[in-house]
């Protein structure tokens, strides 16, 4: 899905890339670019919730958070970028929390366990979504393949 798709369907959401005069930093696109390239390879981000393991979502996660520590430690990420990475950084950890705290109680994988998974799951993949709209409207950034099943229902192509 192409960003000026994504930029024209987002209401409430005002955008620099539609000003008068404001250009994003070389360095902010390459990085929004880079941020949205990896998110695109987490599967957990958008296979279908009977294909999941909880382990491996909860790796996945965990290498996300590692991956984007380390962009956010380069010089000279703006403050508007950081925002929407810091918030992908910490809906893993929220979710990485909260199946740790399944874990605890030793439920096993089974019934209403899956419900709570996928359940989690799905908020974590909408609340993400938010955000990657965010950033490939800000940054003129195209999504590629499944991650774009994430994004927010307003603006995912209806035809």
């Amino acid at each position: 899905m192409k960003f000026s798709e994504i930029a024209t369907r987002l209401t409430g959401f005002s955008t620099p890339v539609f000003g008068v005069s404001w250009q994003p930093p070389k360095s902010d696109v390459a990085v929004a670019k880079a941020v949205i390239a990896y998110l695109e390879d987490r599967r957990a981000l958008y296979n279908p919730y009977h294909a999941e393991i909880t382990e491996h979502v909860v790796l996945s996660l965990i290498d996300t958070r590692r991956e984007l520590t380390q962009i956010l430690k380069e010089d000279g990420i703006s403050s508007e970028l950081a925002i929407h990475v810091r918030a992908i950084r910490s809906l893993c950890r929220e979710f990485i929390d909260s199946q740790q705290q399944r874990e605890m109680t030793r439920y096993t994988r089974s019934g209403f366990d899956d419900y709570l998974f996928n359940q989690n799951l799905g908020q974590l993949r909408a609340r993400m979504g938010y955000h990657v709209a965010a950033i490939c409207a800000s940054y003129g950034v195209d999504i590629e393949g499944d991650l774009a099943t994430i994004l927010p229902q307003s603006i995912i192509e209806t035809d």
